[in-house]
Order: structure tokens, then C-alpha cells, then sequence
């Protein structure tokens, strides 16, 4: 099992488990479902460290790295655990 952080646009962040060979499809249907939408309203990105801030508690800004495509393969593809996915809701 893989958690991935999930960090949507329009509600409050959360984790998601889910088996690396899973589809990223299924992960789609996890994320609509939990978001209360249809799942064609999703776009999803991966995320990447663009910048650490020097400060005491370290920091980090993040910001999108890759839209995922539908039908992009297995999560364990794209994903490591603990990984983050920034989904944007139209």
C-alpha cells in the first residue's frame, strides 16, 4: 500500500492508500468519490519541491510538476509513499 497525500482545490487535504499496480483511474475514482464530483471534473498533478524555505520548522513550497493523464498507467509508476497529488476541481 501507498498513502498519498491528496491536496484538492476546493476542500481540506487527506490521505489516500492505495496498491501501487492500482490504475491511475482507479485513484480518480477514489478522489470523486471522497470529493462528492464527477470524476471528469478532476485534473490532477503531480507535485515538486520548488523551493525550501530557511526556517526553524524547514519549510518546504510546493507546486505542480506533471497532469496526470487518464489512462497514465499504475500508481506505482508515478507515486512513491507519502507522495503528494494536487487536484484541482473545475
Amino acid at each position: 500500500m501507498k498513502a498519498l497525500h491528496i491536496y484538492p482545490s476546493t476542500s481540506d487535504a487527506f490521505t489516500l492508500s492505495v496498491l501501487p499496480s492500482a490504475p491511475i483511474t482507479m485513484m480518480r475514482r477514489k478522489i470523486a468519490k471522497k470529493l462528492k464530483t464527477d470524476i471528469d471534473r478532476l485534473m490532477l498533478w503531480t507535485v515538486e519541491r520548488v523551493q525550501k524555505k530557511n526556517t526553524d520548522e524547514g519549510q518546504e513550497v510546493w507546486d505542480r510538476a506533471k497532469v496526470m493523464e487518464v489512462g497514465d498507467g499504475e500508481i506505482g509508476f508515478w507515486f512513491d509513499d507519502g507522495d503528494g497529488v494536487i487536484v484541482e476541481v473545475d
